[in-house]
C-alpha cells in the first residue's frame, strides 16, 4: 500500500483591470443618389454621389481628441463615380469609370479624381483582346495613410492581354 500525498504549489498571478469604454459619441446623416440608365440596347450609363456628414465629439469625462478627429477625418466628405458600359457590334466591348473622392484630412489625402479605361474585343469565340488604364487622369494620386501616415500613392497603370480559350 503507497500513501498518497498532494503536493501544493502556490500559484502566483497578477490580474491588471484595463477598463475599455467607448469615449466618444456622435451622430452621422449623409444621402446616396444611384442612376442607372440604359441608353440603348448596347450602351448603359451608372452613377453614383454620396454626401456623409460625420459629427463626433468626446463624451463628459473623456478627452479623446485623436480618435474625434480621425473619425470625422478618413471618410470622404463626397464621393461620386460615373460608368459607362458599351457593347459593339462584332464582339467590340468599350468601359469608362470616372472617380472623385473628397479630401481626408486624417489620412492626409487631398481630393482627387480619376478615371479608368478598359476595350475588348472578342475575334471569334477563341481569341479576345484586352486593353484597359487605370487612374489615367494623373501620374499618381493618394488614396490613403499606410505606415507610419505616410500616404500611399497609387499610379497610373497601363494592362493589355490576349485570352484564349479552347
Amino acid at each position: 500500500n503507497r500513501a498518497l500525498s498532494t503536493i501544493t504549489t502556490p500559484i502566483s498571478a497578477t490580474v491588471l483591470n484595463i477598463p475599455f469604454a467607448n469615449g466618444i459619441k456622435g451622430v452621422t446623416d449623409g444621402l446616396e443618389i444611384a442612376p442607372d440608365w440604359k441608353a440603348t440596347s448596347w450602351w448603359e450609363l451608372k452613377g453614383n454621389y454620396s454626401h456623409v456628414h460625420i459629427n463626433v465629439r468626446p463624451k463628459p469625462g473623456f478627452s479623446d481628441t485623436t480618435t474625434v478627429a480621425s473619425d470625422e477625418g478618413s471618410s470622404p466628405h463626397r464621393m461620386a463615380t460615373l460608368q459607362s458600359q458599351m457593347n459593339l457590334p462584332h464582339g467590340v466591348e468599350i468601359d469608362f469609370d470616372y472617380r472623385f473622392v473628397s479630401r481626408l484630412p486624417a489620412q492626409k489625402v487631398e481630393s482627387y479624381q480619376t478615371m479608368d479605361a478598359h476595350t475588348s474585343w472578342s475575334i471569334n469565340k477563341s481569341f479576345r483582346l484586352n486593353a484597359a488604364g487605370r487612374n489615367l487622369l494623373q501620374p499618381h494620386h493618394h488614396e490613403f495613410a499606410g505606415d507610419n501616415d505616410n500616404a500611399v500613392g497609387i499610379r497610373r497603370g497601363l494592362y493589355a492581354g490576349i485570352t484564349w480559350t479552347r
